[in-house]
């Protein structure tokens, strides 16, 4: 089986992000070590389960980012090297393991997924999700939560998030942060935990512009440094991506104006 590989990085901007630092922060990224903490996650009947075999495709970290899940200092913008993960989770002293991920997504208003619930297992080192094959199109909420499965005795939680939304005013309120542009997210995570769960709303494809990015979730396990990733897109919604993250031509919305 051949490893995923996470790909030369890019440059990134930690600045600009402030508001939607605000904004994300004031729901949940459900994500624990090893378990989810709240009753809507843990009532496991009625869930439609997925399971994706195919590996993560190569995807590139700002060299900043890379820097801070690394630990290290010193190394030049776009110098990242590309990361091999093992054929397991068990890995030696100090290196990068990568993790497999867990994803749920749990209607607040029915009707607005094909299914009232999901749960979404990747392999090693995480993968894609692509809204669109999930989302009905109707207007309403639902729940967004992920977890790293199966590995006991992970500390040091820490999740990032790379923006990779146009940045769009709606209603006078900005959505998206732009693109490329990274934040750490671990400290609202650590005190919404055991709320419900990332809560977005369709109305204006919304829920697009708040998830739509990379999610790098690191954690330590002994010496031992655990990565994973989930990519966030909608292939029906391309219009509202950065141009590089989207396989389709960006186009602009008559009704929305975007950054």
């Amino acid at each position: 089986m051949k490893a995923p590989v996470w790909g030369p990085g890019t440059r990134g901007w930690t600045v600009g992000a402030f508001f939607f630092v605000r904004f994300l922060g004031s729901f949940l990224l459900l994500l624990a070590n090893g378990c989810s903490k709240h009753a809507i996650f843990e009532n496991k009947e009625d869930f439609e389960i997925r399971i994706v075999s195919d590996l993560p495709q190569e995807v590139s970290i700002p060299s900043s980012l890379w820097d801070r899940v690394e630990g290290k200092v010193g190394i030049l913008p776009g110098t990242l090297p590309a990361a091999a993960a093992p054929t397991s989770s068990e890995g030696s002293s100090g290196e990068i393991i990568f993790a497999p991920l867990r994803v749920y997504l749990i209607e607040k208003n029915d009707g607005i997924l094909h299914h009232p619930k999901y749960k979404i297992d990747y392999p090693l080192g995480g993968g894609k999700l692509d809204l669109e094959e999930f989302t009905t199109g109707q207007t309403g909420s639902f729940y967004f939560g992920l977890e790293i499965p199966e590995i006991p005795g992970l500390t040091d939680l820490r999740v990032y998030y790379v923006s990779q939304a146009r940045a769009r005013k709606i209603d006078g309120e900005i959505f998206g942060a732009g693109c490329n542009v990274y934040m750490n997210i671990s400290a609202q995570f650590q005190k919404e935990m055991l709320k419900e769960g990332l809560k977005v709303n369709t109305a204006r494809n919304r829920h697009v512009s708040v998830l739509a990015g990379l999610f790098i979730l690191t954690a330590q396990k002994g010496k031992q440094i655990v990565v994973t990733q989930l990519k966030v897109t909608d292939s029906k919604n391309s219009q509202l991506l950065c141009s590089h993250f989207s396989s389709s031509n960006s186009k602009e919305s008559s009704d929305e104006s975007d950054k």
